[in-house]
């Protein structure tokens, strides 16, 4: 738990094209610049990261490593995530792959692909209208059918 609020006030972002500079400050600089282009406008105040950085092995051709930006609170974070899917149907089209997700633990991502596994091994048995629903903040497989019928009730 304790982890998962350290991590609560980051996003990660997927398919931002890399800087090609040799300069660090120019490539931080680049990063920073380009996550504020994106998230700009998700509210009356303007959300700017206090530290990026890229994960994983330094730059490969036609392949972007993923960027972890680190806002200054939880709050400015979930801002982003709630509109994840206003930002990104802003994009233009040449930016379509880009995505963004929360800053999950080992233990969160293992659970989830267990969960997809699952998933895709009971739909290839037949079973069908089944999704990953978070309830509480869990995460389960339920049938679709009892979720369009629970908000129907409202």
């Amino acid at each position: 738990m304790n982890e998962r609020n350290f991590r609560a006030a980051n996003v990660l972002f997927y398919n931002i094209p890399e800087c090609t500079s040799s300069n660090i400050e120019e490539r931080v600089l680049y990063d920073k610049e380009e996550i504020s282009k994106i998230i700009k406008d998700t509210s009356s105040d303007n959300k700017t990261p206090i530290k990026v950085i890229r994960l994983g092995k330094s730059y490969q051709p036609n392949k972007h490593r993923p960027i972890k930006a680190i806002f200054s609170s939880a709050g400015d974070a979930f801002d982003i995530l709630k509109n994840k899917k206003h930002i990104l149907s802003r994009l233009p089209p040449n930016s379509s792959n880009i995505g963004i997700s929360s800053d999950r633990t080992l233990f969160q991502r293992e659970q989830m692909k267990k969960l997809r596994d699952q998933l895709a091994a009971r739909q290839s048995s037949g079973e069908q209208n089944l999704t990953i629903k978070f309830t509480k903040g869990t995460p389960g497989i339920v049938v679709i059918d009892k979720i369009v019928k629970n908000s129907q009730n409202f």
